[in-house]
């Protein structure tokens, strides 16, 4: 990714099933969509774009998104903070980390006139991680009720049931891997399996924690999948730790405990698939949003 092109990738995940309103939104703005993902079993969509006019992008969609949505009506297996859930960004090329953090901050800052934000990563100031923001709230508790133990760091200090809050942070960029199990399992054995593969262990003296090594940059939860249990993970540094590293703990994890892998995949693209795609996209670029 040697070049004088500066891009800031914002990927913002939002509470619903049905992608073609965002779709439709982004198809106006000064954007490359570089991919999105719709998750029907999880009532959640997500949508990756960057160019010139990131910020502005995001905030239209997060904006109509806050109209339309009811957070109250929203019935889905995978935890949530609000109508737009999350908005990450990080640099590609040579963009700096500053440079997510100034595109973090202008959408955090927009989207603070309507909803509580918490910012995560180099948008923090004290660069707190999304995992430890979570914490901070309901997210890992609660799928119906919104809650924060911590006045947000920007917008209203109360909480409206039926848009919740935003995490928006500026990090390095983090691949989504989900894998699922046999549908058989237990969920506290699949809990077991995500522990086995979480940087943060909490089951230290189950003994196949204590014969691996913990694996570096990832975050995972088990959850519900429609009729099946899904891990899912973020990649914080899938140059270290890329999902074939994770896919064969949590293989050897589920033999151990007694079930076995049915499926994986990505959600998303590599750092070099998305600076190639703006590249083409925006030749000439040597500014971020």
């Amino acid at each position: 990714l040697a070049t004088t092109s500066r891009f800031v990738v914002a990927t913002v995940y939002v509470s619903e099933k049905n992608a073609d309103r965002c779709l439709s939104i982004l198809t106006k703005e000064k954007v490359k969509l570089l991919s999105h993902f719709v998750d029907a079993a999880y009532k959640r969509c997500s949508y990756c774009v960057g160019g010139p006019g990131t910020s502005e992008a995001i905030i239209a969609l997060a904006m109509d998104a806050l109209e339309r949505i009811d957070l109250r009506m929203h019935i889905g297996s995978h935890p949530r903070l609000g109508v737009v859930d999350h908005v990450s960004c990080h640099p590609l090329g040579s963009a700096t980390m500053e440079d997510a953090v100034h595109t973090a901050h202008t959408i955090a800052n927009a989207l603070s006139t309507k909803i509580p934000v918490l910012l995560y990563g180099g948008a923090h100031e004290h660069g707190r991680t999304l995992a430890e923001t979570r914490r901070l709230t309901s997210y890992f508790q609660d799928l119906t009720n919104v809650r924060l133990e911590i006045k947000p760091d920007l917008g209203p200090h109360i909480i409206n049931p039926s848009l919740g809050l935003l995490c928006c942070g500026a990090v390095p960029h983090v691949l989504n891997y989900n894998i699922q199990l046999s549908s058989d399992c237990p969920i506290a054995t699949a809990k077991k399996i995500a522990s086995a593969i979480r940087t943060r262990q909490s089951e230290h003296d189950d003994p196949f924690l204590k014969g691996n090594r913990r694996l570096l940059g990832v975050e995972a939860l088990a959850l519900h999948h429609d009729n099946q249990i899904e891990i899912a993970c973020n990649l914080l540094d899938a140059d270290t730790t890329p999902p074939s590293a994770v896919l064969d703990r949590v293989t050897r994890a589920a033999l151990h405990y007694g079930t076995e892998v049915t499926n994986h995949y990505v959600i998303g693209r590599t750092k070099a698939e998305l600076f190639n795609d703006l590249n083409r996209a925006f030749p000439s670029s040597t500014t971020v949003p």
